[in-house]
């Protein structure tokens, strides 16, 4: 679907699973919004106006919701979900993308 400025603004596909993908596109051409059906559900990715990934909803292999937060680095500082045995699990990361769960950077 092109916008007014006759740049695409929304595009329907076919994803690597077989399934279906819908992307929306910024007035800029950024891919801001990407929906598509994984092998056990659906997954949504909200990225900023440069593609880096700002916030991934999914499931997971066990069949559990998952949610993962990303910096404008695109590293991954926060994982909230559920583990194969139906426990919730949070998990926090550093900048760098490395787990921190429990220790706090300190002023």
């Amino acid at each position: 679907m092109l916008g007014a400025s006759n740049k695409v603004i929304l595009s329907l596909e076919k994803d690597t699973t077989s399934g279906g993908q819908i992307n929306i596109y910024d007035n800029n051409g950024n891919n801001v919004l990407l929906m598509h059906s994984g092998y056990k559900g659906g997954r949504i990715y909200l990225s900023d106006n440069k593609g880096a990934s700002g916030i991934v909803a999914a499931i997971t292999e066990d069949g559990h919701g998952v949610l993962n937060v990303y910096n404008k680095s695109n590293k991954r500082i926060c994982a909230v979900g559920g583990d194969a045995d139906g426990n919730g699990v949070v998990n926090v990361y550093n900048n760098a993308g490395e787990k921190m769960n429990g220790v706090w950077p300190k002023e």
